[in-house]
């Protein structure tokens, strides 16, 4: 449970702007010849835009990431594994699955705000009957500030599963996840 240095959350903040950049060869700049398991999700989505410019580089990342996000197996990864295969020319495109152009970030927060569907609503029962009690997330979150790179894994490992649930629950109402045409909001 390593701590974070100052140029691993820099790498992550320039890795985040070249996919919204939709910047290919900053992603695979950024990246360094590494995929970084705690963010794959948004690796997958730089990677297929990398793949989609020819850079150079790209698919050799892809491969890597196709080999975690396979034996990862977290909601959504087999939804980017296959649209990476795609991307990589390997596979047909699923068929029913309509390009969706949404920014994964925006469909995770109305998923989890409760204003949309959940993927599975058993599960969501649950987590609330596990966490019972008054302000028992409050308390997770004021007892996990008290430790700095362990609140900063705590949102990395939430971005990530939020985004996967994202895509996973786009997949399931019959739309991948495009690039937005707008780009990202200021």
């Amino acid at each position: 449970m390593g701590q974070y240095s100052e140029v691993e959350r820099e790498r992550l903040l320039q890795l985040r702007a070249a996919v919204y950049q939709r910047d290919g060869a900053k992603v695979v700049v950024v990246l360094g010849g590494e995929v970084p398991v705690e963010v794959l999700q948004l690796v997958g989505d730089g990677l297929g835009t990398a793949i989609e410019q020819k850079v150079p580089g790209a698919v050799a990342l892809a491969d890597q990431c196709l080999l975690v996000l396979r034996e990862r197996g977290w909601a959504g990864d087999d939804e980017l594994a296959g649209e990476l295969e795609v991307s990589l020319g390997r596979t047909l495109p699923t068929r029913g699955l309509y390009a969706l152009p949404v920014d994964l970030e925006e469909v995770s927060a109305l998923l989890e705000s409760g204003t949309g569907e959940r993927s599975d609503p058993g599960r969501a029962d649950q987590l609330l009957i596990a966490i019972d009690g008054r302000g028992a997330f409050r308390r997770f979150k004021d007892t996990i500030a008290r430790w700095p790179d362990e609140l900063e894994r705590w949102y990395r490992f939430s971005d990530e599963r939020c985004r996967g649930r994202a895509r996973e629950w786009l997949a399931a109402s019959g739309y991948r996840a495009a690039p937005s045409t707008q780009g990202p909001n200021p």
